[in-house]
């Protein structure tokens, strides 16, 4: 997908009370095309990170602004999740030439506020995102403390292989899971595209 538009093995993070706040887009994770059991059908998928400078855990011996992150199907159809949330966050609609092809890089480092809850699955408690807005006026949110993510496997070779490299090792399984993934790992194979991937990495803090 040209960006155009299980949790880890390690403890968990104790979840976010729920409410709305301060955040800036940190990633834009190209999930590629993935199956979709609900509606039977695949759909190319992508990832937003949101980093929250507010809310504050201790990571590899440091202080670090929380990190969560919601998946979207790759649209702008004006039934899509993504466009809902998108149109909210901007304040405005989109034109016709930009639902032609809006380039989601204009995301990153872009400042927002970010609504989440508390749901329970399988015996744990996870907080999602519910709902992206505009951030208030006159509100001033801190920049990214740490390096925007942009994954895309319709790009350049090295630089998504580069990105890839920093990925939750769950996130990585995600996008390994899509059939963009299998066809470029085949290329690699070859001599072409992406190799298969090593361990590493470290966790990101989600």
């Amino acid at each position: 997908m040209a960006l155009t538009v299980k949790e880890n093995g390690g403890s968990r993070v104790a979840p976010m009370e729920a409410g709305t706040y301060p955040a800036r887009c940190v990633g834009v994770i190209d999930l590629g095309v993935q199956y979709n059991e609900k509606w039977d059908k695949r759909q190319e998928k992508l990832r937003l990170i949101f980093e929250f400078p507010t809310e504050r855990m201790e990571l590899d011996g440091g202080d670090k602004p929380r990190w969560l992150s919601k998946k979207y199907t790759a649209s702008l159809n004006e039934k899509a999740e993504l466009y809902r949330d998108l149109c909210a966050w901007r304040g405005v609609p989109f034109t016709p030439e930009e639902l032609n092809g809006f380039d989601m890089r204009k995301l990153l480092g872009a400042p927002c506020m970010v609504c989440v809850v508390n749901h329970e699955r399988n015996g744990n408690t996870y907080t999602d995102i519910t709902a992206i807005s505009r951030a208030m006026k006159g509100m001033e949110v801190p920049p990214l403390e740490n390096e925007a993510l942009l994954f895309d496997m319709d790009g350049d070779v090295e630089e998504a292989k580069a990105v890839f490299e920093k990925l939750p090792q769950w996130m990585r399984d995600e996008v390994a899971r899509s059939d963009t993934w299998q066809a470029l790992w085949k290329e690699g194979a070859a001599g072409g595209g992406f190799a298969e991937p090593e361990d590493g990495g470290g966790p990101l803090p989600f």
